[in-house]
């Protein structure tokens, strides 16, 4: 049964990210800034117009590849500290993680980009750039401050060994 559907395309076994946003944009509410995504994939399985999804893995494959481009539709949350008003684990237009939080939402772009610009400015020439802040970076570099450091110190025994024995 399962090859018959697959067969008349009823199941989909890959959804694009652009078909993705079109099914979802008239139906995410104007007032709502996020959409769980367990609710989406109620959608795709609750209604009739709806293409229906082999399962949640196409949904999820959908959702990381729609995030992954430049002009992404929406943004991805791990989930929401209602306290503060904002998303945990928020990305926009970068690589989504490997696996979603079985509560996570996508948030609008627009709401998205607004609360990352106030979390991360603007790189300026007198703020760090990522990459200094980045652990891996900083291992290299106090790799290479350990092995230079070791290197001069072996010069300057190497050296005063030499006048030494000038002496």
């Amino acid at each position: 049964m399962y090859e018959k559907a697959k067969g008349d395309d009823i199941v989909k076994e890959r959804l694009g990210p652009d078909t993705l946003w079109l099914k979802i944009r008239d139906l995410w509410p104007a007032d709502a800034p996020h959409l769980a995504i367990s609710d989406l994939a109620e959608w795709f399985s609750a209604h009739a117009y709806m293409p229906k999804l082999r399962d949640r893995v196409v949904l999820e494959t959908s959702i990381r590849e729609a995030l992954g481009k430049f002009d992404a539709a929406f943004g991805y949350a791990e989930d929401l500290d209602a306290a503060k008003g904002e998303y945990r684990g928020l990305i926009y237009a970068k690589a989504a993680p490997e696996n979603l939080s079985p509560h996570g939402l996508l948030v609008r772009a627009d709401v998205a980009k607004q609360q990352l610009a106030v979390s991360s400015p603007p790189w300026s020439p007198s703020t760090p750039r990522r990459s200094a802040v980045d652990p891996r970076h900083q291992q290299l570099v106090r790799a290479r401050q350990t092995q230079s450091a070791h290197l001069t110190s072996r010069g300057n025994r190497a050296g005063s060994m030499g006048r030494s024995k000038s002496t």
